[in-house]
């Protein structure tokens, strides 16, 4: 007779031969998921904090489940070496290295790293600024050395500017102007860089609807969009005085945490297919100025700089975030409603139904969500009810949950301000 231990012992030695093989065949790597869309963008790259350097940082993206990285190539061989048997992806930017550096560098990585992108921001502050046709010679450079090396390998856009409101319309004009000098044939991806504050994430549909459209001027209307660097900040930076713009607001951890899943969701609904958040830890005097901007959007507070280390609420949401969604159809999120401040997402999770809800106004308002198949639902709210996620104690216990009775295939319940929630059938 064969006991329950044994029966799980033997189990879990056949799961850990089969991962051995799948290595040993493999070259050493373990497959990827790709088709996830989940990402962090310079997670390995921490100011101030060079504890936190590989396995600390590591163990972070395995724990809120991030599937990608976008990583420099100065950090590509220490990087990829640390990532080699982890399920998480590469992104890979280069651009500044020799024809022959490169093609050593994609010959030496082509069996984990699938994309790299060109350069980023150059349309905003980056040496081909004012020389899109040098940027094109660079960009086609890089395209033929990557693809000779890997012919499976896509070559990802520099990422332009993303937040167009107001007069930054940098990024249009760029993407037109390389287009013009033939940089269309070169780039398999597009990319956008998308930080700001609170609410910014609304601005995401007239930016994907601009990139998409002068795509289409110029006969590309299959390019996927990826969006490779996107945050909002926490507490009170101050702004740098040669920029000459005020001060961030203050904003709240709850405040960035809600920012941080609507930018997901709201993007994912209009066909984004990789999403970077900027980045796991805080800066640290970024850009040799302290306190301003990108010192405070990191999911985890960086000791550096007010001597406190913990995960913020964003990192919990984050985790939340991808546990609740991660293996949905990503070509098929619906949108339920997108009226009043009200924001109501369907995702499609191995044949079941997750909503993703949330109320942009300042009072209470109640929803009615169709469709529903189950005589119940379970409501979670997405941001840990505390004031800073230096107050979880336990991740399982941190969201408030709770079961409400569908009627007539219909679940009514009333929506908080700036409370984020998932809905699925119990």
């Amino acid at each position: 007779m064969i006991f329950k231990k044994e029966v799980f012992f033997l189990v879990e030695l056949i799961s850990f031969l089969l991962l051995l093989y799948s290595v040993a065949i493999t070259g050493g790597q373990v497959e990827k998921d790709e088709d996830s869309p989940f990402g962090i963008y310079g997670a390995y790259n921490i100011e101030g904090n060079r504890q936190y350097l590989k396995s600390n940082v590591t163990n972070h993206l395995i724990n809120i489940g991030a599937k990608w990285i976008l990583a420099a190539a100065p950090e590509l061989r220490e990087v990829g070496k640390e990532l080699s048997t982890k399920d998480i992806n590469i992104l890979a930017r280069v651009g500044r290295e020799t024809e022959e550096s490169l093609r050593k560098m994609v010959s030496r990585h082509k069996n984990r790293i699938k994309y790299w992108q060109v350069l980023e921001e150059e349309d905003g502050h980056g040496r081909y600024r004012f020389r899109p046709d040098l940027y094109v010679k660079l960009l086609q450079s890089v395209y033929k050395t990557v693809k000779d090396e890997d012919k499976e390998a896509s070559i990802v856009l520099g990422a332009l500017e993303g937040n167009l409101k107001a007069k930054r319309k940098q990024g249009p004009e760029y993407l037109r102007a390389i287009l013009r000098c033939g940089a269309g044939k070169y780039f398999d991806i597009l990319a956008f860089n998308f930080e700001g504050y609170a609410g910014d994430y609304l601005q995401l549909k007239n930016t994907i609807s601009t990139y998409k459209g002068i795509l289409k001027e110029y006969g590309f209307t299959d390019k996927p969009i990826w969006i490779t660097a996107t945050a909002t900040h926490d507490d009170d930076p101050i702004a740098p005085s040669f920029s000459k713009r005020p001060d961030p607001p203050y904003q709240s951890e709850t405040s960035q945490a809600a920012e941080l899943l609507k930018r997901f969701v709201f993007g994912l609904s209009l066909g984004v297919k990789k999403i970077f958040w900027n980045s796991m830890v805080e800066h640290h005097n970024f850009g040799g100025i302290s306190n301003t901007y990108f010192d405070h959007v990191g999911l985890i507070n960086n000791r550096a700089n007010d001597g406190k280390s913990y995960e913020k609420l964003a990192y919990y949401t984050y985790k939340l975030m991808v546990e609740k969604l991660e293996g949905s159809d990503w070509d098929n999120v619906q949108v339920i409603q997108e009226k009043g401040g009200i924001h109501i997402y369907k995702f499609i999770k191995q044949g079941s139904f997750v909503w993703v809800a949330w109320n942009d106004n300042k009072t209470m308002q109640n929803i009615k969500i169709p469709g529903v198949g189950a005589s119940r639902s379970k409501v979670t709210y997405a941001i840990p009810k505390v004031g800073s996620g230096g107050m979880v104690k336990n991740y399982r216990n941190a969201f408030e949950s709770k079961v409400l009775e569908v009627h007539q295939r219909k679940l009514s319940l009333d929506l908080v301000s700036n409370r984020p929630l998932f809905i699925e059938e119990d």
